[in-house]
């Protein structure tokens, strides 16, 4: 007995992609599901967003060098805001370090040709910068969550630290990384 030619075929395609490409187009979904999972939890579960998050993660893992990934960042967070109701900030801070997550893993795994090995170097440079971006977006949260608590109907003050901070952190950020190619 035979397995489908499709099931073959697709086998044959993980095959030569090698490991480390294979186990990198896993973290999107992976992603994707510790959103989903968290978006549950704190608010409710649906079946259809959860079918259509499925669908978009698969398509993002297996073309991370097209729009699915994108289309998956899109359905995270259209899910986040439909099951979280109401709104919870504090939580949203799981929901940006996901798309992140997905939005990293996409574009490295878009980088590696079939049969690419696990470098350390790279792999480590990629994780630095991640985490250069990671604290970034902890830090606008962490302000977001201070103004959004501060009282009185002070939103344009509100707002305009908050495009300050964030204006700040791009800065540093560009500031960082462009020190970092230099060395």
């Amino acid at each position: 007995m035979r397995a489908p030619s499709w099931l073959e075929e697709f086998t044959d395609r993980l095959r030569m992609l090698g490991p480390f490409p294979v186990l990198t187009r896993m973290v999107a979904p992976t992603a994707a599901l510790v959103s989903w999972v968290t978006a549950g939890a704190v608010g409710g579960f649906n079946g259809f967003l959860a079918v259509l998050l499925v669908l978009t993660a698969i398509a993002a893992a297996a073309f991370p060098d097209s729009t699915a990934p994108l289309i998956l960042i899109l359905v995270m967070t259209g899910s986040w805001f439909l099951e979280v109701d109401p709104f919870s900030l504090p939580w949203s801070i799981v929901l940006a370090l996901c798309i992140l997550v997905v939005h990293v893993a996409s574009a490295r795994a878009a980088a590696l040709v079939p049969g690419t090995a696990y470098d350390r170097g790279t792999t480590m440079l990629w994780l630095r910068q991640t985490g250069l971006v990671a604290v970034a977006t902890v830090g606008v949260w962490v302000v977001s969550v201070r103004l959004g608590e501060s009282p009185g109907g002070s939103s344009v003050a509100v707002s305009a630290v908050a495009v300050v901070a964030i204006a700040a952190l791009g800065v540093g950020l560009i500031l960082a990384t462009s020190s970092d190619s230099d060395d």
